[in-house]
């Protein structure tokens, strides 16, 4: 092959990463749909990021260990958006959803997008995972935590 095919490879090559690199993040910036009110929203991981940041310190059931995790609290979503519920659906990826009473958003139930000061990665349920402080875990079992969160449906 002479140094010009190879250079028109090299080329080739770069334009298909670049294009495919560009749609993959255009795909993957709405990372939560939230449904209230008869409105539907759909928010990037950084539009969440700008939301009041709570931190909870708790053990995690699934990974058997005490982690700090940060994200934001369904209390600070439902203020920010105006919403009136009675609960809300948690709705991951797959499928897998859980409901929480309204009455209990306050008693520190997040959405999660830090583990320790890190991104949760997809092997420990992110980019977006339901996490419970240890009094919110006396009301809701490990059953309730909900890994790789793609919909928030809140009920009146």
């Amino acid at each position: 092959m002479d140094i010009r095919k190879i250079g028109v490879l090299i080329i080739v090559l770069v334009v298909i990463a670049s294009v495919s690199f560009f749609k993959f993040r255009t795909e993957e910036d709405k990372i939560l749909t939230i449904e209230y009110n008869g409105n539907e929203e759909e928010v990037t991981l950084e539009e969440l990021m700008k939301m009041e940041k709570t931190s909870i310190k708790a053990h995690d059931p699934h990974l058997g260990r005490e982690i700090l995790y940060e994200g934001v609290s369904l209390e600070t979503i439902k203020n920010n958006l105006t919403i009136i519920c009675k609960n809300v659906k948690i709705i991951a990826e797959d499928g897998y959803n859980k409901i929480i009473d309204s009455k209990d958003f306050g008693t520190g139930i997040i959405i999660a997008y830090k583990a320790d000061g890190d991104f949760i990665s997809k092997g420990d349920g992110g980019l977006i995972k339901l996490s419970f402080s240890e009094e919110a875990q006396k009301i809701y079992d490990e059953k309730n935590w909900v890994w790789w969160i793609t919909r928030l449906e809140f009920q009146q």
